[in-house]
């Protein structure tokens, strides 16, 4: 899908497939082959110990794991306008604020970890919703994003699921809905034993 003449060049010109590393043409073929490397490797990132607190680059570094076998850009945040049904998302050049805007509210959230509420769940939430907005990446924003909140709930001594939600996450991120968001991370959280 172009969304601008700049996203042309991410794109095979005679079959509109994504550039890749591994020169696939096919779409179905690369979306077979892009699940299996990236499932791989969230599960390798999901068995890694988290040792300090996650921030915005964070996010940049997840995506270059997932993607750096099949995307030269992988990490590299997107420079072309997205589009995606009637969403605009983010205007690529306010990406880099929206980065700094990141690190705020990661500030807030490991603030307030300690708090007897769970106020922080809600700002979890919120910032799973900003960075979908924000659509950092040109492709990937997803499970780059849901991996990033899972590591920052694993360092607040949370387990992070969505799986069983996906399609309520999904929902949620559509709508840019907090309160569904909320729910889905309250339904799919587990302390860590």
């Amino acid at each position: 899908m172009y969304n601008s003449p700049e996203d042309k060049k991410y794109y095979d010109s005679d079959n509109g497939v994504l550039r890749n590393k591994l020169g696939i043409l096919n779409q179905q073929q690369l979306d077979f082959i892009e699940h299996q490397v990236v499932s791989d490797k969230l599960l390798s990132l999901k068995n890694k110990e988290i040792k300090s607190e996650r921030y915005a680059n964070h996010l940049l570094d997840i995506h270059r794991i997932l993607f750096q076998d099949i995307y030269e850009w992988a990490g590299e945040l997107r420079n072309v306008e997205m589009t995606k049904g009637a969403t605009n998302f983010l205007p690529s050049y306010s990406l880099p604020n929206a980065f700094i805007d990141f690190d705020s509210q990661l500030r807030v959230i490991y603030k307030r970890r300690s708090s007897a509420s769970n106020e922080w769940l809600n700002l979890l939430a919120k910032l799973s919703l900003d960075i979908n907005f924000a659509h950092p990446f040109r492709e990937g924003n997803g499970r780059a994003g849901r991996e990033f909140i899972r590591q920052v709930a694993s360092l607040l001594g949370y387990d992070l699921n969505i799986g069983k939600s996906h399609e309520l996450y999904m929902q949620a991120c559509i709508e840019d809905d907090i309160k569904l968001m909320g729910q889905v991370i309250e339904k799919e959280i587990r302390r860590m034993d």
